[in-house]
């Protein structure tokens, strides 16, 4: 299971909490995400979405627009809603970020097929929450849901990053196809607002 908080989610928590103008430079780098929307690399390894591009791109055809390294899960996302973040080549198919369009969300989904239960998918999400802030996540509430038959934990939890709150809505599970995570996540102060954004996404997991 690749841990959530390596290279990815820490730079967009500081994303998160500190929304700063990157102003286009002559080594900016204009790329194109898996869903047709172009994006600006800055040289310091941010990136912006292109503004002269939002909104002139339609939803794919398809209706699982991200298929997992496990190939009975996918998101069916809104494309109008979410966008792709860039690849990292190192995650391969395992991990991908998501990034809102118009509000101050982010989200992860990271699955590989490597056997294990859901208890143990729970663990290995708040151990790395700790281990990779300094912090001990605190579990607000969880309950477990039913996707396509199949039994799986809701958490949210909140925890301290370099002084910065935020607020964790997360799905996951374990069993003989595999181990999934997806999680969708904002700050603690405004998480209230948008709570329902983030179920929504979290919602658009597809198990065939």
């Amino acid at each position: 299971m690749i841990n959530m908080f390596e290279r990815f989610l820490l730079p967009f928590f500081l994303v998160t909490a500190v929304a700063t103008s990157v102003q286009a430079q002559s080594t900016d780098i204009k790329a194109m995400t898996e869903d047709g929307r172009k994006v600006v690399l800055a040289k310091d390894g941010r990136w912006r979405f292109d503004s002269t591009s939002l909104g002139q791109v339609s939803a794919p055809s398809s209706d699982s627009p991200y298929q997992t390294a496990i190939d009975s899960v996918s998101m069916r996302f809104d494309t109008k809603a979410w966008a792709l973040s860039p690849a990292v080549a190192a995650d391969g198919r395992t991990k991908r970020g998501f990034k809102h369009v118009t509000l101050p969300l982010h989200a992860m989904v990271i699955a590989d097929e490597i056997p294990a239960t859901t208890n143990q998918v729970r663990g290995v999400m708040l151990s790395n929450a700790r281990a990779h802030t300094g912090s001990d996540p605190r579990v607000l509430s969880e309950e477990i849901k039913t996707v396509n038959g199949r039994a799986m934990g809701s958490m949210k939890f909140y925890i301290v990053v370099n002084g910065l709150e935020f607020v964790f809505s997360t799905l996951f599970y374990g069993g003989d196809i595999g181990n999934i995570q997806v999680m969708c996540w904002t700050g603690q102060a405004i998480f209230h607002k948008y709570e329902g954004d983030c179920q929504k996404f979290l919602d658009t997991l597809a198990i065939k």
